[in-house]
């Protein structure tokens, strides 16, 4: 029987092979759900179910038609397609339907092409989950509403039914399948977190921000399909971050990942720049500028590694570089550096005079709260 098994969780991987490359979201359609996730216990597959826990039984039940939306750990598919039960035949109504999505946004496991959540705070997630009595493992409830509202904030967005700004009207909503404002109202009452009567994205995003989960700055210009919200959220971040701010437009921060210094080619990246422009500053990053910037800044992936640990960073540099040559100077160090010495994720680099300020805010505890994990978590 174990052979068996193997052998069909093979089959399954092939098949889902070319869906994985396409990269349109994965999902799963089983008759038997609750042993499905059973089995990801049994395979020691790292997951969490992601949201309405009160409803999850009835949906298992198949007394409620709903899709139930899990996230898993890198590197998960052998162990999801063991999982699964020996026999999935039936008809497709009679189903339950698993979206899946990993911490890395990789394999197909996506939203959008992107991860679902900003790598670092997806493997916390994973990290911190508890078992739910009721038989499957969720997020750990400090986290869970903050991860919610993120969810209706820069997922669902205008189509969550709130308003854009406060304030606006209530024609301004856009129709939404559920009633998702009351949903987390009551979300919230059920895990005793004292939330307050979020009327507006804008109001939802601050109150994230306060709970050290609003989306990432350098994240929102490269969040797919972009839209009124994004673009209004963009500027609100960027207004914020220039008040008072009188810095050159060809500022650049340099973040270089620790491999980097454990390879001795942070000199390098220095002489590089110093002949294309100026090194104003050379600094080894604190343990809490560490986990400022893991938390908070997308980083190009902190986890993106051969084998999906932390590349955490190590150094940050500050420079002056022509405004129309920036880009083209970091692409060329990185490439430069994986031909001589390997690929690996060397650096990380602002694009532009906002982004450079977020980063120095973020070292310097002005404005962005205390990140909830310590750095090489």
């Amino acid at each position: 029987m174990n052979l068996c098994k193997r052998l069909l969780a093979r089959l399954r991987l092939a098949r889902w092979r070319k869906k994985l490359k396409a990269d349109k979201g994965f999902s799963l359609r089983l008759r038997n759900p609750t042993r499905f996730l059973q089995g990801l216990a049994r395979e020691n597959v790292p997951y969490v179910v992601l949201r309405w826990y009160d409803e999850v039984p009835q949906v298992l039940a198949g007394r409620l038609v709903d899709d139930i939306d899990i996230l898993v750990q890198h590197g998960s598919l052998p162990g999801i397609a063991a999982a699964m039960p020996l026999f999935n035949f039936g008809r497709k109504a009679s189903k339950v339907k698993f979206d899946i999505y990993s911490d890395s946004g990789r394999s197909g496991l996506s939203y959008r092409k992107m991860p679902y959540y900003p790598p670092v705070r997806a493997r916390h997630l994973l990290d911190t989950r508890v078992a739910d009595p009721r038989g499957w493992y969720r997020i750990a409830p400090q986290y869970y509403i903050p991860a919610l509202v993120y969810h209706l904030t820069y997922h669902k967005r205008q189509a969550s039914g709130l308003r854009l700004q406060p304030g606006d009207s209530d024609a301004s909503r856009r129709p939404a399948k559920k009633d998702y404002r009351q949903r987390l109202l009551d979300e919230a009452a059920r895990e005793s977190v004292q939330l307050p009567a979020v009327d507006s994205l804008v109001e939802a995003h601050h109150w994230l921000h306060q709970q050290s989960w609003a989306m990432p700055f350098d994240l929102i210009r490269r969040w797919p399909d972009q839209d009124a919200w994004l673009n209004h959220l963009f500027d609100l971040e960027c207004a914020r971050l220039q008040a008072g701010a009188d810095l050159p437009e060809n500022l650049v921060i340099l973040v270089t990942r620790q491999e980097t210094a454990d390879h001795q080619h942070e000199q390098t990246i220095v002489d590089t720049l110093g002949r294309h422009g100026t090194v104003l500053a050379r600094k080894r990053l604190t343990a809490t500028q560490r986990q400022q910037l893991l938390w908070w800044a997308r980083g190009g992936n902190w986890l993106a590694t051969n084998q999906y640990t932390l590349s955490a960073p190590g150094t940050v540099i500050t420079c002056l570089l022509p405004a129309t040559a920036a880009a083209a100077i970091k692409l060329e160090l990185r490439k430069s550096l994986s031909r001589q010495h390997g690929k690996h994720n060397w650096l990380h680099g602002t694009d532009d005079l906002s982004e450079a300020l977020y980063y120095q805010q973020l070292m310097t505890d002005d404005g962005y709260p205390p990140a909830p994990i310590t750095a090489g978590q």
